[in-house]
């Protein structure tokens, strides 16, 4: 039988903890910019397939790129589509970068849309998202129940 690489807080913990410790690390990173933790990861849902997600707030792109610049972490920029309520969407910039074996893609927000929950890309629905308390508050949680 063929293992899955999906797991939620049961199945296979090391991938979900290691997914959700990675993430914390590149949060701590981009502390500044107040992010969050999004996407399937931020339900407890690890996929070794997937990206890790995270939001940030920045007026510009390029405050992040010249911040992960500043770390030594390359990234590359993409792009995807903000879908605003009876409104037109919009380019949302972003960046990604590898942290050990896992992607980490960044979609930056600027300030009055972070304050907004959005559909980002082929989201059916706003994502959940973790800021860095709540996600080291999920963490714990799943490091006693090991």
């Amino acid at each position: 039988m063929r293992s899955s690489s999906v797991t939620r807080d049961a199945g296979e913990p090391g991938l979900l903890t290691g997914q959700l410790q990675t993430a914390l690390e590149a949060m701590q990173v981009l502390a500044r910019f107040e992010p969050r933790l999004a996407g399937p990861l931020a339900e407890l849902a690890a996929d070794a397939r997937l990206p890790i997600v995270l939001h940030v707030q920045a007026d510009h792109l390029d405050d992040v790129r010249m911040h992960l610049d500043e770390q030594q972490i390359p990234a590359r920029s993409l792009e995807t589509r903000l879908h605003i309520p009876r409104s037109a969407s919009q380019t949302l910039p972003g960046l990604s970068f590898i942290a050990g074996a896992q992607e980490i893609l960044v979609w930056v927000f600027t300030p009055a849309q972070f304050r907004q929950r959005l559909r980002v890309g082929s989201e059916s629905a706003p994502s959940q998202r973790l800021n860095l308390q709540a996600l080291r508050k999920r963490l714990e949680e799943l490091l006693q129940q090991a």
